[in-house]
């Protein structure tokens, strides 16, 4: 982003827009280039209300970025409680050990 003041020749007889906004030209996840318009022209005051605007949108996303990485920490919390107890309470297939010690003492002997 570029902010330039006008210079008095630059001016074409309207002094209140004396600012020259211009954005640079941005890629999108593709890769495709986005060209934005040729340079605004604002006054002062609309750059001061799209700094305060910009803050503004930047401290939400903060506030929803936090809100979201608390959620999903406490839902891996509650997850991960929910498993180990799970887990503790219930008792081994004593069959499947039953029968997997039965097959290792086959093999055992088994002639090789």
């Amino acid at each position: 982003m570029r902010l330039r003041l006008l210079s008095e020749e630059e001016l074409d007889g309207d002094p209140a827009h004396c600012v020259e906004l211009e954005l640079p030209p941005q890629r999108t996840e593709g890769g495709v280039l986005l060209r934005t318009p040729g340079p605004i022209r604002i006054t002062p005051t609309d750059v001061v209300r799209l700094g305060i605007e910009v803050e503004q949108a930047l401290v939400a996303i903060h506030v929803e970025a936090t809100r979201a990485d608390r959620a999903w920490r406490e839902a891996l919390g509650s997850w991960h409680g929910e498993g180990r107890a799970a887990i503790e309470a219930s008792s081994p297939d004593v069959s499947l050990l039953v029968r997997v010690l039965e097959a290792l003492r086959r093999d055992a002997f088994a002639p090789t």
